[in-house]
């Protein structure tokens, strides 16, 4: 009787992945297997056995897209897994420093919430204290005539585009607002006196409102000076507002840190070309923006009450807002707002000297 011997093929794990040339945009898709016999790669019409001389270290981790680099600027891409690493490892490739620390890290999942409570508090703090303090320190080592020059430039703009038009209020009413406001200025401290600016202007676009300029520009429209009836004590608060932005600088500061916001969102999502990176940034300069606002509110109540004028007059002005706004504020988030609520700064003007 012939004795029949069989032998049993070993069957290697094949992995699915992608082929990216590193030349065009085009991928192939293939089947990758690893032993200690070596790595071949199935294409659609080809087939490469990879020497471990041209392949890059690889990251440890077990889970999401493995990135198998090539020295001739090709690359693998593949799904991870424990089995996708232990065949790699017996092929011989070599495992990127640092990387079982990270495989460590993602294998127990309370070194990663850990790791997850570690990095927000990090940023908490960043966000809440450090960029604040860390703008407060630079701000006033940045030239006043770079300042200057800035709110020159951003006027130039505004009355190039048509946001702003030659204002239309009478004359004398005009200078009447100029003269209040040179009254206010000069309340201020002889050292804070010099270069302002009062640029009245109408603009339909912008409707009722005030604002500063970085440097010492303030701009003040007709149609705010229509909404509160020319009333010069509650365009007086206004302008006292706006003034205390400038003292605190707030234009610059909100600038700057709303660029390190926006940066230091990139650097976390790790796209700086994503919208997910412009969030933070703009989450939280609103809440930059709104204390910016309450800080001026507190500097023109102060300035008010040392001219002897009554700062409730002001309140009228955030009354009428309230009226033109309807009830909309009530229905957004106050984190998504760039001031605060308008019923509540009346509510702080109407408090007495």
């Amino acid at each position: 009787m012939t004795e029949i011997k069989a032998t049993v093929a070993t069957v290697l794990p094949s992995f699915a992945g992608w082929f990216y040339d590193g030349k065009t945009s085009k991928r192939d898709a293939v089947a990758l297997t690893a032993s200690s016999s070596g790595i071949v790669v199935q294409g659609p019409h080809w087939q490469r056995s990879l020497a471990l001389s041209e392949v890059k270290p690889i990251d440890a981790r077990n889970s999401g897209p493995l990135f198998m680099q090539l020295l001739d600027g090709s690359t693998f891409e593949l799904a991870s897994s424990a089995l996708l690493q232990a065949c790699l490892r017996e092929a011989g490739v070599a495992v990127k420093k640092g990387s079982a620390i990270a495989a460590f890290w993602h294998a127990d999942w309370r070194l990663a919430v850990m790791a997850t409570a570690f990095l927000a508090s990090v940023i908490a703090a960043f966000y809440l204290w450090l960029l604040p303090a860390a703008v407060g320190f630079v701000v006033p080592f940045i030239p006043d005539s770079l300042q200057q020059r800035l709110g020159q430039a951003a006027m130039r703009q505004m009355d190039d585009d048509g946001s702003m038009q030659p204002s239309r209020l009478p004359e004398g009413q005009q200078a009447a607002i100029q003269q209040r406001f040179a009254e206010l200025v000069g309340a201020l401290d002889k050292s804070e006196q010099s270069g302002f600016e009062l640029h009245i202007r109408k603009s339909p676009r912008i409707g009722p409102n005030a604002f500063a300029l970085p440097g010492t520009m303030l701009v003040l429209t007709d149609e705010l000076v229509t909404l509160v009836d020319g009333d010069l004590d509650t365009i007086s608060g206004v302008l006292a507002h706006e003034l205390g932005h400038v003292h605190y600088v707030h234009g610059l500061r909100g600038l700057i840190q709303a660029s390190a916001l926006f940066i230091l969102g990139s650097a976390v999502i790790g796209d700086y070309s994503s919208i997910l990176a412009v969030i933070p940034a703009t989450l939280g300069g609103l809440r930059y923006s709104r204390s910016f606002e309450l800080e001026a509110d507190v500097y023109a109540h102060e300035l008010l009450c040392k001219q002897g004028l009554d700062p409730a007059k002001t309140a009228k002005f955030f009354d009428k807002l309230s009226t033109i706004k309807g009830n909309v504020e009530g229905y957004i988030p106050g984190y998504l707002l760039t001031h605060p609520a308008s019923s509540g700064r009346a509510q702080f003007f109407r408090k007495a000297c």
